[in-house]
């Protein structure tokens, strides 16, 4: 919740599947079908272990791993536009 208040903050438009522990596919339907085009992934391991998220398309499986503090600074332009 902390990443997503920030990114609210920092002016980006962000949302959470309201669903505990969705499935991957679950996570992109959601995005799809609101028409979200790229994807903040938490994967528990890689965010206690080095603080970072996978930034996503929404059409692809396939992303970039960046560091969580970058999501509202660095990625923002990328996020927003």
């Amino acid at each position: 919740m902390q990443l997503l208040s920030a990114c609210w903050s920092a002016g980006v438009k962000a949302e959470i599947v309201p669903r505990a522990c969705p499935s991957l596919a679950e996570q992109y339907e959601f995005a799809h079908t609101r028409g979200i085009r790229w994807l903040v992934l938490l994967e528990e391991d890689k965010l206690l272990s080095s603080n970072v998220v996978k930034v996503s398309s929404g059409g692809s499986q396939w992303g970039e791993i960046t560091s969580r503090c970058h999501i509202t600074t660095r990625r923002k332009p990328t996020l927003v536009g």
